[in-house]
């Protein structure tokens, strides 16, 4: 089985530096070189510092190339008052998943933090079933000196450095990619914080990204009656064993904290954006193609 691991990224070339040291350095990646790719999935970092994320990736290429390729969103972010954070992954996620050749796609974000087996495992529950959308249990792990000191120590010593407690949400969900382009891809128009994770994993497994069913999530918001969420068909697995489960570290230089005023405007638009079109695919057939550029490295 090929694969991608498709990381969503924005202007931070020293945590991009952090998580292919954790990637190449700390997971059983590299015995799965020649399965594999990695496709930085750029949400359209200001044009004058992509030099900079490039020579990270440039740094890196003798241990796996990969490749670069961003989404301008520049008019996007035009549109919303300078006081939302904007983040339209849901774009660089189809770009890449477009651009992809792969069975299977490993979706990650930059707080990341990748166990030993954790390959081998994801692998192994794909080819066992073809229809799985796996997203392994969350925790996560708060610490503000993670990715300043310990990124590229060993785990089990940088675990030490804060607390690990459970948590929710969907940093490194992966299925086939064959599911994702039947389904139409993530939703393109949820282009700030939250809910587009949500989205794709309601749509293919008719549950949210801890396991809750959908529809039982948006009777909670909604109050009052809905019919359960009309999706793909997919399993929904969310595995956790001490070698396999889902670790981040979100304190991170120049992240956007949780709270934060910008986050939070974004996350409740998208939130309601996502309950209006509840069980629907709305799409605008006549929007004109997001344009993007590709580097490999």
């Amino acid at each position: 089985m090929t694969f991608d691991i498709i990381l969503c990224y924005y202007d931070n070339p020293q945590t991009l530096h952090n998580w292919l040291a954790r990637l190449l350095h700390h997971s059983d990646f590299l015995q799965f070189a020649d399965q594999g790719n990695i496709i930085v999935t750029d949400t359209g970092t200001p044009r004058e510092r992509i030099p900079a994320t490039l020579e990270v990736l440039r740094s890196w290429q003798h241990l796996k190339k990969a490749i670069y390729v961003r989404a301008e969103t520049q008019h996007i972010r035009a549109m919303f008052p300078p006081d939302v954070e904007v983040r339209p992954g849901a774009i660089s996620y189809n770009v890449a998943m477009r651009i992809s050749q792969a069975d299977l796609l490993i979706c990650s974000i930059l707080p990341h933090i990748f166990l030993p087996s954790y390959f081998r495992t994801t692998l192994a529950i794909h080819e066992a079933n073809p229809r799985v959308f796996l997203q392994p249990f969350q925790f996560r792990l708060t610490s503000e000196t993670y990715h300043l000191f310990y990124y590229d120590r060993p785990l089990e010593e940088a675990l030490l450095c804060g607390i690990v407690e459970p948590w929710n949400g969907m940093p490194d969900p992966s299925v086939r990619r064959e599911h994702l382009l039947a389904v139409g891809g993530w939703d393109e128009e949820m282009v700030t914080w939250g809910m587009a994770d949500i989205d794709i994993c309601t749509r293919l497994t008719g549950k949210i990204d801890f396991g809750i069913p959908a529809h039982i999530w948006h009777l909670n918001w909604c109050g009052k009656p809905r019919e359960p969420y009309v999706n793909y068909g997919l399993e929904f697995a969310r595995p956790y064993t001490p070698q396999f489960y889902s670790l981040f570290c979100k304190e991170y230089p120049g992240s956007t904290p949780y709270g934060s005023t910008g986050r939070n405007k974004g996350q409740y638009f998208t939130l309601m954006q996502y309950l209006n079109k509840w069980g629907k695919i709305m799409r605008n057939e006549n929007a004109p193609p997001i344009r993007y550029e590709i580097h490999n490295y």
